[in-house]
C-alpha cells in the first residue's frame, strides 16, 4: 500500500514539474496564455485520472477491470500527447 502511495506522491511532484517547465516555455516563448493555461487545466485532471488508475490496477484482483483501467491509463497518454503536440505547433507557429 505504502508503494502506491509513493507513485501518487512521484505523480504529483511530477505534475509539478510540469507546471514548472510549462511556466518557463511561456515565458521563453511568449506565447499567448490561454493556450498554457488551457494545457495546464486540462493536466491536472488527467494526471489525477492517471493516478487513480493506476493504483486500482495495482490493487484490483479482477484482470478484466485490470484491462479496463490500462485502457483508461492508454486514453491518458493519449490525450496528453494531443496537449503535447498542439502545444509544439503554437510554438512552431
Amino acid at each position: 500500500m505504502s508503494e502506491a502511495l509513493l507513485e501518487m506522491s512521484i505523480a504529483h511532484q511530477e505534475a509539478s514539474l510540469a507546471e514548472c517547465e510549462m511556466r518557463s516555455r511561456r515565458a521563453a516563448n511568449a506565447r499567448p496564455a490561454s493556450l498554457d493555461e488551457l494545457a495546464h487545466d486540462l493536466r491536472q485532471p488527467l494526471s489525477v485520472i492517471e493516478t487513480l488508475a493506476y493504483y486500482l490496477e495495482i490493487t484490483s484482483p479482477d484482470q478484466k477491470v485490470c484491462g479496463h483501467l490500462r485502457h483508461i491509463q492508454a486514453m491518458v497518454a493519449q490525450a496528453n500527447s494531443i496537449l503535447e503536440q498542439n502545444l509544439l505547433a503554437a510554438t512552431l507557429a
